[in-house]
């Protein structure tokens, strides 16, 4: 299992801030014109609950019109052609590693959420990914594929994607683990070093004592299995103290902090971990 302490044990190279993938700017943040839409990043940070500290960043796509009207990521997808795809991602890409450059975190995962669909060129997608990589000296062993495993027909495609990533040096985590058909038999195939839950689940497990008993007992199955478990959506402290109650390892939602643009200042959390391990405590 890579522990939170793998981060800190390892060497990262010097970053070249010279190098630029993408092809323009927004408002201070890297940026590329598609169609008609510009794309660029927001960040959400993912945090360790026993560190008290950013372990991540999830690279969430922004995109906006030639009138500057916001439009939802999924108009863009559903607005190319099937051959379009891996284009798109590889833009995407691109976009995120030059904006997860701007940081200047000192080891820190970036999460990338990539289209299943990109993933059918699987070779193509990871020398594509492996060359932006080392042209911008970020170390693959710090890049966590985020995969949705019900997204994938066919099976041994997945099992292929998933090796040929791993091979690379990249994690993976599967994500909206505990939503739809989602169950343990994905995590004994693909072997996640991360598994992210749905938000669903600590909603409930917040609101029902029985469900949190159940909560609680995954999470075992999951650390048993080397996996490092991430909470997604956490909104509320009686939500966080939830996960935290469950050994949950990582979080991430509202309540730590908002998607924000590199151009934007990382809010400080000093305050909200004081009350949260006070609620913690009382609870």
């Amino acid at each position: 299992m890579p522990s939170l302490n793998y981060l800190s044990s390892q060497t990262i190279p010097e970053k070249h801030t010279v190098f630029r993938a993408s092809s323009g700017f927004y408002k201070g943040n890297h940026a590329a014109d598609f169609k008609d839409f510009k794309l660029f990043t927001a960040f959400q940070p993912i945090y360790s609950f026993s560190h008290r500290r950013k372990v991540g960043m999830e690279a969430l796509v922004r995109s906006i019109d030639k009138a500057s009207n916001p439009i939802p990521p999924w108009k863009v997808f559903n607005s190319i052609e099937p051959n379009e795809l891996l284009n798109l991602e590889k833009i995407l890409t691109a976009i995120h590693v030059d904006n997860f450059n701007t940081l200047d975190l000192t080891n820190a995962w970036l999460f990338l959420n990539v289209n299943p669909g990109s993933l059918d060129d699987i070779d193509t997608y990871s020398q594509y990914l492996r060359e932006l990589l080392e042209r911008a000296h970020i170390p693959p062993h710090l890049v966590v594929i985020e995969v949705l495993e019900t997204a994938f027909n066919d099976e041994s495609h997945l099992e292929l994607s998933i090796n040929t990533l791993k091979q690379l040096g990249c994690m993976i985590a599967i994500d909206d683990f505990g939503a739809g058909h989602s169950n343990f038999e994905c995590v004994w195939r693909m072997e996640p070093e991360i598994v992210k839950f749905d938000r669903s689940m600590i909603h409930k497990a917040a609101r029902d004592p029985r469900v949190q008993v159940m909560l609680k007992g995954i999470v075992a199955i999951l650390h048993s299995k080397k996996c490092i478990v991430l909470a997604e959506g956490i909104e509320t402290y009686e939500e966080a103290v939830t996960a935290m109650d469950a050994n949950i390892d990582l979080g991430q939602g509202f309540l730590l902090c908002r998607p924000f643009h590199v151009s934007d200042p990382i809010p400080r959390l000093e305050d909200m971990w004081v009350r949260l391990y006070e609620s913690y405590e009382t609870g």
